[in-house]
């Protein structure tokens, strides 16, 4: 493991490069260019706010909803858009790695540095909207506290998930074409199986954390979705002004980590034949 580290240190040069270009070519040729950073995460509240909001009637009643699906949709959005271009990142630099030897774990690894930059910039309208629910709308389930300085902790293990998804399937996408059809439905799949438009007791009743949880219902497998544990705790740390549920940012951190060493090793043993299948 320290000889990896070592190999992507002496490479750092071309990670930041590699980031670099990933940036650039986001929205690229568009009128509003990087504006979009920003743009984007407000406009898909704005559309699950009108969709799941106003015809169930919810922001009536709780008008910190936007806060609650904002919170939900940027690191789901951070987590399927590298999960989606990761697939073809190693197929789509054909040029590169066949013109000089490096290890190719940089290509996902740059990938997941460029999309999690991208994810912080979306961090300012989702703040802007909380101060604006606090201090104008006086909603009393919003609170910009102290917790927020748990943020980066549940932020650690986004990035593990990222990372750890980024590796295999950018691994996998070299020898199954057809995974990134797949991919596209299994993530809107998951997308509706996260609490990214609903509160996790919804579907796990009485739900008190990772630690207390009853495996002995069939509901409580649902906590085992490490994003479930990411939507709730940018939540709890960002919103409600209170400790997120440490035990399961520990559990998605954990699958994370257990994804990037897999991930890891696999580039080790197939990226000799990468240039021979690109």
């Amino acid at each position: 493991m320290k000889s990896t580290v070592a190999a992507f240190w002496r490479r750092r040069s071309l990670i930041r490069a590699l980031t670099v270009s990933n940036l650039k070519q986001t929205h690229r040729n568009t009128v509003l260019g990087y504006l979009w950073w920003l743009l984007d995460p407000i406009m898909m509240t704005a559309v699950f706010t009108v969709v799941m909001g106003f015809i169930r009637g919810r922001t009536r009643a709780w008008p910190a909803y936007p806060a609650f699906i904002m919170c939900g949709i940027l690191s789901w959005k951070s987590f399927a858009n590298t999960v989606t271009q990761s697939v073809n990142t190693v197929a789509n630099s054909e040029g590169l790695i066949k013109s000089f030897d490096f290890p190719k774990a940089v290509l996902p690894i740059s990938l997941v540095l460029s999309n999690q930059i991208l994810f912080f910039f979306a961090q300012i309208p989702l703040v802007v909207l909380c101060l604006f629910l606090q201090f104008v709308v006086r909603a009393e389930q919003v609170h910009l506290g102290w917790m927020m300085l748990f943020v980066p902790v549940i932020a650690l293990a986004q990035i593990a998930l990222c990372l750890g998804a980024a590796l295999l399937f950018s691994c996998f996408g070299v020898f199954f074409k057809d995974l990134g059809n797949i991919m596209v439905h299994f993530l809107r799949v998951m997308w509706w199986m996260s609490p990214g438009l609903y509160k996790i007791t919804d579907v796990v009743k009485g739900y008190s954390g990772f630690a207390n949880t009853d495996w002995s219902r069939f509901s409580s497998l649902y906590v085992l979705n490490p994003f479930a544990h990411i939507m709730e705790g940018y939540r709890s740390a960002i919103m409600y002004d209170s400790v997120p549920d440490l035990a399961g940012i520990a559990y998605a951190l954990c699958v994370g980590l257990e994804a990037v060493a897999v991930g890891l090793f696999l580039f080790q043993r197939l990226e000799k034949k990468f240039a021979k299948l690109v």
